[in-house]
Parts: C-alpha cells; sequence; structure tokens
C-alpha cells in the first residue's frame, strides 16, 4: 500500500511542533537582540534600562504641589478644648478630579487654636504614600530594588535604616566617610533601585539592620489643577482635640486655596529618553556642549 505523507500524521505533527518552536526561538533572539539597542527598543523597560547604563536617570514622575490655607470655622465653638489637632500626612480628596493628596507640614502636626483666626499655610500634595521594608546584609554597596506597579514621584523618597533618615545623595562620590547617606536611582527593571556605601564611601547598614523605603505614588499630570480654579476638598483623615477625641475636619475647617496643586509631570516619555540619553555625562559638571544640552532638556520633566 501507497503510505501518505501530511501534516496530519504523527510524524508531520512531530515535524509541525518542532517548526513551531524553532520560529519561537529566532522570534525570542531577535527580540533580544532589538532590546538592546535603545534605537530600536519597543519595551519601556529596556528602553529606561539602557539609559540607565549610559548614567542617565529616567524621570519617574512629579506629584502635583501646591499650598491651602487652613483655620477653624465659627462651628468649632462647638468642640471641648483650645484647638483642634491635624497629624501630618493627613489625606484629602478633591472632588475636581477624585484623586488622593495628602498635608505635608514640618512637624509632626500642625495645632489649630481657636484664637487663631489666621490662615495656616500648608503643601498639598497629590498621591499616596507606601512603604517596602529590607533587611541590612552587612556586606558593601548593599542595593535593593522597590517593584512598584504605578509611577512613583521623582523627589519623594525616603530611606531609614534603623528609624534614621540618610540623606540621598546622586553618586559614590558625593558620600563623605562613613556618610549616612544612600542613593536612589529609577530601577533598570522598573520600580526604584537603593544603593548604599562601603565606609570609605557612605555607610553601609549592618547586618540584619531594618531598611524602611517610603515612596510616593503619583499620577502625574492628573493631579495638575490649572489657574485659579476653586477646588473641594474632602478630609480623609480625623483630627483630635486635647482630650483625645476626634473631629471631623470637613465640618469645622475654614479653607483658603493659596495655590492650586500644579506642576505634576507624568513618568519620561521613552522617546524623550532615546534622545537624551547619548548626551548625559557621568562626570555631573558642565564642561562642554553636550553636558549643556542634557542639562537643559531635563527642564521637559515639568509640565
Amino acid at each position: 500500500a501507497v503510505e501518505v505523507f501530511t501534516p496530519a500524521s504523527p510524524f508531520g505533527q512531530i515535524l509541525t511542533v518542532v517548526a513551531n518552536l524553532g520560529e519561537m526561538i529566532f522570534f525570542y533572539i531577535e527580540s533580544v537582540a532589538t532590546e538592546l539597542n535603545i534605537t530600536r527598543a519597543r519595551n519601556i523597560e529596556s528602553i529606561y534600562g539602557l539609559s540607565r547604563l549610559t548614567g542617565h536617570d529616567p524621570t519617574r514622575g512629579i506629584s502635583a504641589r501646591g499650598i491651602i490655607g487652613l483655620r477653624l470655622n465659627e462651628k468649632a465653638s462647638q468642640i471641648n478644648g483650645n484647638y483642634v489637632q491635624i497629624n501630618n500626612l493627613a489625606e484629602v480628596e478633591v472632588a475636581e478630579n477624585g484623586l488622593t493628596y495628602f498635608l505635608r507640614f514640618d512637624n509632626d502636626y500642625v495645632r489649630l487654636e481657636k484664637s487663631n483666626k489666621d490662615f495656616i499655610n500648608v503643601e498639598l500634595i497629590q498621591g499616596k504614600l507606601e512603604t517596602q521594608n529590607f533587611t541590612g546584609t552587612g556586606r558593601d554597596l548593599q542595593s535593593f530594588n522597590i517593584v512598584t506597579k504605578e509611577g512613583t514621584d521623582n523627589d519623594y523618597v525616603i530611606v531609614k535604616v534603623d528609624g534614621q533618615r540618610y540623606e540621598n545623595v546622586n553618586s559614590l562620590y558625593d558620600m563623605d566617610r562613613d556618610m549616612k547617606a544612600v542613593m536612589v536611582k529609577s530601577s533598570m527593571t522598573g520600580g526604584i533601585s537603593i544603593f548604599f556605601g562601603n565606609q570609605q564611601f557612605g555607610f553601609r547598614p549592618p547586618l540584619g539592620s531594618s531598611i524602611e523605603v517610603t515612596y510616593l505614588k503619583t499620577r502625574g499630570a492628573a493631579g495638575n489643577i490649572s489657574g485659579n480654579k476653586s477646588m473641594t476638598l474632602s478630609f480623609k483623615d480625623s483630627g483630635s482635640t486635647p482630650s483625645g477625641e476626634d473631629v471631623d475636619l470637613n465640618e469645622y475647617l475654614a479653607i483658603n486655596i493659596t495655590r492650586n496643586p500644579n506642576l505634576g509631570s507624568n513618568t519620561e516619555d521613552p522617546d524623550f529618553t532615546r534622545l537624551i540619553a547619548p548626551y548625559s555625562s557621568r562626570s555631573f559638571v558642565l564642561a562642554n556642549p553636550n553636558n549643556y544640552i542634557y542639562y537643559l532638556r531635563k527642564y521637559n520633566a515639568f509640565s
């Protein structure tokens, strides 16, 4: 009998599977080769990662910031005690865009006195704070990668080791001997990377030390409220009286909008990263035209 070979025959099916696997292998090889070239890479993480190798630190995003004035209104006379205390980082929702903001003070709290009719100006920042914890290894040049699913503020990253805050610097060479400092960079794989020193430059966290990294998740330009447009603020957190009773801030606060939240910016455009990365300088000095091109173009990070 004459045997007919078709793709439906057992050996034909094996050949089809092998051929498909081979095509997939070549596809991945081509993809890897493409992603290694910053001008042809398609994945955002690849573009940012390659730019980090040149010394460029892609902007992760910038939160919108504004200033509001706070004081107690006439209804506050019903409250027991002489003041209402508002804790630092109290959350507020803005009705105009539905986004969450928070108040930032220089201290752990502010106290609004009943007798004071002047507004106290505080900073209003868009975003939500999030914290991740790590454990020190005791080794030189320890590094940790903070994985985030959303854009994070480029400047608001607070690193504490055993409760002590470390200063953020741009380079290992900005760390003096035994200086409590940390480098904060955009991660090559997405998120944020932090780097500690080696005793000669900076200070290495001891073995078993507790490392706390607090960062700000931001919506970038979506948090901007242009011009002198009025805002409707809704406090999510309560205040407190001297006796510790909770106070609904929405009911007893008078608010003055000094400056609407603005200057928020989205994560750096990958096309802009391709353009600017070749001009970056590892020396952090304005020594030649390329350094000036890089420095001035970075101002496009603002909205």
